[in-house]
């Protein structure tokens, strides 16, 4: 296959913009399309390989895996090694052990699949997984394990069906990720399935070349770069992906690989010394850039500054070149190395995995050691993390059971109300009379515990569930259960119904984008808070939905509660005694949406609207942490120990 430069331009027009989205620098909102980008220029290289050797009789399969780990591993599994001590350092004990669960996948080529059910990549915990961007990696090494054997049967079948079969699994694949992208978009950005058709538009593009020649043209290689350049300008973290909207940096790319040759002006751009250079180095620039960003973010106790991630983004280039020169370069030439054949190579690529797997394996294993060494090194941060994680073990467990820790018959929580909790409900309605129902997503968990803790009602239970909300319901959500029950009763079983929920998810900012928890998490402490105004959308479909259920019993709104937010980092760093005070403009935020929660109730509801900030009183110098015990198990959830505390503040009434 004839080399070609502007294609090496091509990759660091993909990696520069991938590696400055990570870095968090302005402008560059649209870099992660960068990896579309090389998954199209991948497709088009290692396809226009395998069809000329299938062409010439010379394909192997073996020749073709060792060229893949010639190219792939040496450099990965350095930045694998490196990764594991320091991540062992930097992180907390149960952050480490979440590393290594991504360790083990990314050495065997599945952490694309990890990560689909772990964290979103746009989520503000991704900038601290050091290997994320390893799901890239896998998608590719999964689509090449299939798609050489694939090619290979055709052309033994019948050579003429490459292109078409080729082109029907790039439009299926298509098919897939849009229908996913509307079904689960997070999980489906990373997954095999939907990510292979851009692989396959570049196979498409080498199967066309290698039909027919393309003459180069200055219209359709420039119609290509505006293409990518709009998609780099204009899109951001809510564009998603994969989708239809991938389609126009895919398709830029393939008109400049089919239509930049050199003596375009593309061509000649992409043919420049500095383009080529770092597109030469660029699979070392991106499998470096993900750590170096990670570590830079563990190490600093606020997040760092845009000069701070702009020098890291120049070093990340340095390291790549480093790794290109030192590691890449030796093993792609293999008369150099003591691997020179091809039994040695694929020997020591299994035996590299192999001890990839064993080291995440003696971690996982000696986690009491691993943590107890943390705890050692760590000494000025031991105290605040032991409180956070007992703070998080109790709330784990009282918000995953199915009752409070002393639970009787009828004062229980269940997600959802299905005919054996409506029996349950009906009998303790025969034995107690109507009882009271706290209703709503996992800050109503969080209430039910304050509920159970201060009252000893015989029959209370929570019909709560994480991340579900009538504003925004799942089909596995309770809320319609809740309504049918109450309707069928004619609510006689409960007196009572207290509706709360996470207050975030009714603000929006100014641009009219939801709020997100990530909108606080990526804010430092002394950070004002960015405007917000309540989402009069959402709050109006939550008064519709406790008006259709105050037909049948009383409805009770308790108002969202101010959120402090408060980062690890920062209670690390400056001590569990210490007077804590939120962002400038939090406070104020969370108060104008208790007041406008309360008018609209005011105006259009039909039950009564009470603030749980004006019971609660919260003192943020006092209601954080008393150093026995931290009363937030995270940035908005009640720990155990501060269900108990502000259960003291609800006034005895508030069940009658």
């Amino acid at each position: 296959m004839q080399y070609r430069r502007e294609l090496d331009g091509l990759r660091a027009l993909a990696v520069l913009p991938v590696v400055l989205f990570h870095a968090q620098l302005p402008f560059f909102d649209g870099g992660f399309v960068g990896v579309d980008i090389f998954f199209v220029i991948s497709g088009y290289l290692i396809t226009s390989i395998l069809l000329e050797q299938l062409d010439q009789g010379s394909f192997s399969l073996g020749q073709f895996y060792e060229r893949r780990a010639r190219r792939i591993l040496p450099a990965f599994v350095v930045m694998m090694l490196v990764c594991l001590p320091l991540s062992q350092i930097l992180m907390d004990p149960h952050t480490f052990q979440e590393f290594l669960d991504s360790f083990l996948q990314s050495a065997i080529g599945l952490s694309n699949l990890y990560f689909m059910d772990q964290v979103g990549y746009f989520a503000p915990d991704a900038d601290l997984q050091p290997l994320l961007h390893t799901w890239s990696l896998g998608v590719e090494e999964q689509y090449y394990f299939a798609f050489p054997l694939l090619l290979a049967g055709l052309t033994a079948l019948k050579p003429s069906l490459r292109t078409q079969g080729i082109i029907g699994l790039t439009v299926a694949g298509f098919v897939f990720a849009e229908v996913a992208r509307h079904i689960d978009p997070e999980r489906s950005f990373f997954f095999t399935l939907s990510r292979t058709w851009e692989l396959g538009l570049g196979s498409v593009c080498a199967a066309l070349v290698r039909k027919r020649e393309f003459r180069a043209s200055n219209l359709y290689s420039l119609t290509g770069l505006a293409l990518i350049a709009f998609s780099l300008i204009v899109y951001d973290r809510t564009v998603p992906f994969p989708s239809v909207y991938t389609l126009p940096p895919l398709i830029g790319t393939c008109l400049i690989i089919l239509f930049a040759q050199e003596k375009t002006l593309v061509g000649r751009l992409l043919s420049a010394p500095p383009f080529v250079g770092l597109g030469l180095i660029s699979y070392s620039v991106y499998l470096w850039h993900q750590p170096i960003f990670s570590f830079a973010r563990l190490l600093s106790a606020e997040h760092p500054s845009s000069l701070q991630m702009a020098g890291l983004s120049a070093l990340t280039i340095l390291v790549g070149w480093i790794s290109w020169r030192c590691i890449e370069q030796p093993f792609r030439q293999p008369q150099h190395t003591l691997l020179a054949g091809r039994r040695q190579m694929l020997g020591a690529s299994a035996a590299a995995i192999v001890t990839l797997l064993g080291l995440a394996g003696l971690g996982i294993a000696f986690e009491d050691y691993s943590r107890a060494t943390w705890l050692r090194l760590n000494p000025d941060i031991a105290g605040p993390y032991l409180l956070l994680e007992q703070a998080q073990l109790e709330r784990n467990l009282r918000a995953g059971a199915m009752g409070d820790p002393n639970p009787t018959e009828c004062r229980f929580r269940a997600p959802n109300l299905d005919e054996a909790v409506a029996k349950r409900l009906d009998d303790c309605h025969r034995k107690y009379g109507p009882g009271i129902m706290v209703l709503g997503d996992s800050h109503a968990i969080d209430f039910f515990g304050v509920v159970i803790s201060r009252f000893a009602s015989p029959f209370v239970v929570g019909m709560t569930q994480d991340g579900c909300r009538p504003h925004d319901p799942e089909s596995d959500c309770q809320f319609d259960q809740v309504a049918d029950y109450l309707s069928q009763r004619n609510g006689q079983p409960i007196k009572r119904v207290v509706y709360t929920q996470a207050g975030f998810y009714l603000m929006q900012t100014a641009d009219g984008s939801p709020v997100r928890r990530s909108f606080f998490d990526k804010l430092t402490i002394n950070t004002p808070l960015p405007r917000t105004l309540p989402d009069a959308g959402r709050i109006d479909a939550t008064v519709a939905y406790l008006n259709r259920l105050s037909r049948f019993t009383q409805v009770k709104w308790v108002g969202p509660r101010t959120e402090p937010h408060i980062p690890f980092k920062h209670f690390a760093r400056v001590g569990c005694d210490a007077r804590f005070t939120l962002r400038p403009g939090q406070g104020e935020a969370f108060e104008a949406l208790d007041a406008f929660i309360g008018s609209r109730v005011a105006k259009f509801g039909q039950f009564s609207y009470v603030s749980q900030n004006q019971m609660m009183r919260f003192d943020w110098a006092t209601d954080y942490s008393d150093c026995k015990e931290l009363f937030f198990a995270d940035g908005d959830h009640y720990s155990a120990a501060g269900e108990i505390r502000f259960g003291r503040d609800l006034p005895p009434s508030f069940l009658n």
